[in-house]
């Protein structure tokens, strides 16, 4: 089963580079004031703020208001 663990990791290493690159992203659009964080769900194709909620939290350890309320810029270099 070579083939297949290998498919597994190269699966799970283009995830993690998407997910990397997605929390980016945000973080960028985050740091602008005049996008809501309704427009940034959409604008990252997800289909409610919820779910964009939990994966920003699961990527950087905050909520989209939090990283916007406080830690935001200062932390948008990490990660």
């Amino acid at each position: 089963m070579p083939f297949y663990d290998e498919y597994i990791r190269i699966e799970n290493d283009m995830w993690n580079e998407c997910a990397r690159l997605s929390g980016e992203e945000a973080r960028r659009y985050l740091d602008d004031p005049s996008k809501s964080v309704t427009e940034i769900t959409f604008l990252l194709g997800f289909t409610d703020t919820s779910t964009f909620t939990r994966a920003f939290k699961r990527w950087t350890g905050r909520t989209p208001n939090e990283y916007r309320a406080g830690a935001g810029t200062a932390g948008a270099g990490t990660g």
